[in-house]
């Protein structure tokens, strides 16, 4: 223990033999200001010690007898700055030992009693730097003995700063800071005696050995990035055990390693349904400051907040039904990933809300077709399948659907009542039944009798009840030819519709809303009590009102609007019974409808047909084909049909087409055909495609499309400031949309189609045979190698991509200007857009489609006039 003589001041140097256990220190001799005492640390045996007052400078100075044995150091005395005193090491028995506070330093004096016997020296004592002392020598007794001790002339050692290099994250680094340092006495054995650890921030511990130290950073500097460094520092002194001292400093340079980001979800697993956007969130922190973390996920759409230390947001629109790993990586861009995987599953929503309208008959002789309008609701990116069994005992009817509405025609040939089943299935297993309310009557050549009763629905035929139908919502009849009677009787409110055809016929009306249609021959029409439409035919009619509304029917047929959906690289081709007359209602006993015109044009009819956002073909029976145009992004589109029928009426209606997005934001897909999608999304994308070990890497992570697979690429970066590069080499064809904002595009060493879209864009073709569009906004266009087509503004929207690859073809191969679809490409399909373009064609003979006000860097005339690489140019 040492003391100041205040309580504070009190405290315990070290404890020598730890625990309970006594070292029994005694004989303590103050020798300029180093303690000498004896002790026994519980495994050395009581040998000679040495402290300055603190634990790492209490240390054993020799251990003279080695091992557990005791020398048994007594009667210390200090004379001039050494230390005598009597000691037996087991050899030359008790004699007189001196020591200057080293191991090397302290030796027995003299063997006065030479060999194992010992001379026993006692009353040691200091007279003015003399040493006495009594002695046996076993030849003159015990006697007194004198030792002439010279002055001490100890000089101080000297600490030498020292500087070591640690990795933030160890391991612990030992130094042994006596290596470097000095003493001008070599017997000196320099030790640690103090440490200064006034504001060190890592963890330091003195050794035993007393002249090293253990550095470790304790995690105290993982906020820096790899190559970041800072420093750390603490002072140490050295002794050299007579009482010289020195300081010096350490600074540990602490090196940056780079910390793995640690990743974190909100939700183990997310469950959504068809047509809704699943979401998750979650956190991220890089204990590297200035790491600056990114955060995408392997499908879906993911932003962040933050730089080093954040939250991310997910989001992803489920098209369709699937059951999905979904895998979120951090990214510090130093090497370190992180990633957190959660479940998606996207349940399939079965169709439902099935709607049947526009339900009417067309009859001739003892035949009725039967027409109808359906839609359905799905939320679903699905393929469907009707099927209807008309109720006849004809084979139902499958219908593969490419949208969510359709038509129905069938021909009854049978007298009998009838009723429609609707089917429609999703290819997710889900399905919807729709049993048809639309009760349907056909009579025979012959004269019959048809009568409609309340109590649901019952139909007479010739007195005699055929049919007993619940939840009807209208009944059509068709008397076919004869002189029919058709009676509705007054409890019946539900819609009629009443077609004699043929002959002289009866119609009656109930309560309900009544169409009476008595066709040919002399008629007779009774109304009711709902409101009745009447439409007399050819012959002498005869109309008696009822007690509702009455008004002369129309014998025009009806145009109703349809609308389809395509996505925005597709292609519709749309059917006779799925077109547009599908749901077209015609007039009284009219014949089939036919197409007339298309957009106000009867020449267009079969011919292709630019609109606002693609091109059309509409045939006369109501087929059409529709193609979006390339330079177009999703949107809307249409056009306008006319419909006739044998007796020359008419009737209009548009034709809406939705164009949707052919991948969804931020996604890649590939078709069974190889064709590889790649969505961007509405901010700023940067996507980079590369190859590695066969597989289509985007953004450096593994796509699952393998290389060997792929047969065209094509890319829509959306809206913002994009950039697209390819590094994949691949020798396949690319299309590419920027979309809105400036962007940086790069194309493949195939035939390239490259639309900038507006904003001012950069735009490299690379090898091949490229077409590149700048589209609105300042440009840079540069084609390099190959016979390339550059388009400082826009073209037209109705030319489709393969349009645009076939002139890019025409082009490469016979340097003309034909694309098979417009009757004059440069007349009909340029469009300026007033803004000073840069064009660079680079090798080979280039097409230059400028406005004014444009600039080309690179077409070169020989001294002969003529064009030196074949370019040509055409100002617009």
């Amino acid at each position: 223990w040492k003391s100041d003589g205040s309580p504070a001041g009190t405290s315990l140097v070290k404890d020598i033999r730890p625990g309970a256990a006594s070292s029994g220190a005694l004989n303590h001799t103050n020798i300029n200001g180093t303690l000498f005492f004896t002790a026994n640390d519980g495994i050395g045996g009581v040998e000679l010690w040495r402290s300055d007052g603190t634990a790492p400078g209490t240390a054993v100075v020799k251990d003279i007898v080695a091992g557990s044995g005791s020398s048994s150091p007594a009667i210390l005395t200090g004379v001039n700055g050494r230390l005598f005193f009597r000691a037996n090491d087991g050899v030359n028995g008790e004699e007189l030992w001196t020591s200057d506070g080293t191991s090397a330093g302290t030796t027995v004096v003299s063997d006065i009693f030479t060999g194992s016997g010992s001379s026993i020296p006692q009353a040691l004592s200091n007279i003015n730097g003399t040493l006495y002392f009594t002695a046996e020598d076993w030849i003159h007794g015990r006697e007194p003995w004198v030792l002439v001790v010279e002055a001490s002339t100890n000089e101080a050692p000297t600490a030498i700063d020292d500087f070591a290099d640690v990795n933030e994250d160890g391991p612990t680094l030992s130094i042994t800071l006596t290596t470097n340092d000095t003493d001008p006495n070599p017997s000196d054995d320099l030790e640690i005696s103090a440490l200064n650890l006034g504001g060190t921030i890592g963890l330091v511990t003195a050794n035993a050995d007393n002249e090293s130290v253990s550095y470790d950073p304790d995690g105290q500097f993982d906020y820096l990035a790899a190559g970041e460094t800072e420093s750390d520092s603490f002072t140490y002194t050295i002794s050299d055990g007579r009482g010289g001292t020195s300081t010096a400093a350490v600074t540990m340079t602490v090196q940056g390693q780079n910390d793995d980001p640690v990743l974190e979800a909100d939700s183990a697993d997310v469950t959504i349904l068809e047509g809704e956007t699943a979401t998750n969130d979650g956190i991220f922190f890089d204990l590297d400051l200035s790491d600056n973390v990114t955060i995408t996920a392997s499908q879906g759409t993911v932003t962040k907040s933050g730089i080093s230390d954040g939250s991310w947001s997910w989001s992803y629109f489920g098209a369709d039904d699937e059951t999905t790993l979904v895998t979120i990586t951090a990214d510090d861009g130093q090497g370190g990933i992180a990633t957190t995987t959660f479940d998606l599953t996207v349940d399939n929503v079965a169709p439902r809300s099935v709607l049947v309208t526009n339900r009417a008959l067309v009859g001739s002789g003892s035949n009725a077709t039967f027409t109808a309008n359906v839609s359905f609701i799905d939320p679903g990116a699905d393929n469907w399948t009707a099927t209807i069994d008309y109720g006849d005992g004809t084979t139902a009817v499958s219908l593969p659907l490419v949208s969510r509405s359709f038509g129905l025609e069938h021909l009854y040939v049978q007298p009998g009542t009838y009723r429609a089943t609707i089917t429609i299935a999703d290819d997710d297993g889900g399905s919807v039944v729709k049993n048809g309310n639309t009760a349907i009557a056909i009579g025979s050549s012959q004269a019959d009798r048809f009568r409609i009763r309340a109590g649901s629905i019952i139909i007479e035929l010739n007195g005699l009840d055929i049919a007993h139908l619940e939840d009807i919502e209208d009944v059509l009849v068709w008397g076919g030819d004869g002189d029919d009677v058709i009676e509705i009787d007054p409890a019946v409110v539900v819609p009629t519709t009443l077609l004699g055809g043929a002959g002289d016929d009866l119609l009656t009306a109930g309560s309900g809303p009544t169409i009476l249609d008595g066709g040919a021959g002399d008629d007779t029409l009774e109304g009711g009590s709902g409101a009745n439409t009447v439409i007399g035919g050819s012959g002498n009619n005869t109309f008696i009102p009822g007690s509702g509304t009455s008004t002369s029917g129309s014998s025009s047929p009806e145009a109703f609007a349809d609308h389809y959906q395509v996505a925005e690289d597709g292609r519709l081709e749309i059917s006779p019974l799925a077109g547009v007359v599908a749901n077209d209602v015609p007039g009284s006993e009219s014949q089939m409808l036919t197409v007339v015109a298309v957009n106000g044009s009867a020449a267009g009819i079969g011919e292709l047909i630019a609109t606002l956002h693609g091109a059309v073909i509409l045939n006369s029976d109501g087929s059409f084909t529709y193609t979006p145009g390339a330079g177009c992004e999703a949107a809307s589109d249409s056009f306008t049909y006319a419909i006739s029928d044998a007796n020359g009426a008419t009737a209009t209606a548009t034709v809406a087409i939705t164009i949707v997005k052919a991948v969804a934001d931020g996604n890649i897909t590939v078709d069974s055909g190889g064709v590889v999608r790649v969505g961007g999304t509405e901010g700023n994308d940067l996507i980079v495609l590369t190859a590695w070990h066969g597989q289509l890497y985007s953004n450096f992570q593994d796509t699952g499309i393998t290389l060997a697979s792929i047969t065209e690429i094509r890319v829509w970066t959306r809206e913002g400031n994009d950039i697209f590069v390819n590094l994949t080499g691949l020798n396949v064809d690319h299309f590419i949309h920027g979309g809105q904002g400036n962007d940086l595009l790069t194309g493949g060493s195939a035939q390239d189609v490259i639309f900038g879209g507006d904003g001012d864009d950069l735009i490299t073709g690379g090898a091949g045979n490229d077409f590149l569009i700048g589209g609105a906004g300042k440009d840079w266009i540069v084609g390099s190698a190959g016979h390339d087509i550059l388009v400082s503004g826009d073209v037209a929207c109705s030319l489709e991509l393969a349009a645009l690859r076939n002139i890019s073809r025409a082009w490469g191969a016979a340097r003309s200007i034909a694309d098979g679809a417009v009757d004059d490409f440069l007349d009909e399909a340029l469009i300026g857009d007033n803004s000073s373009d840069l064009l660079t064609g680079g090798s080979g003979g280039d097409l230059f489609i400028i406005n004014t006000g444009d600039k080309i860097t690179d077409f070169k005339i020989k001294k002969s006039g003529t064009n030196q690489d074949g370019d040509v140019v055409i100002i617009v």
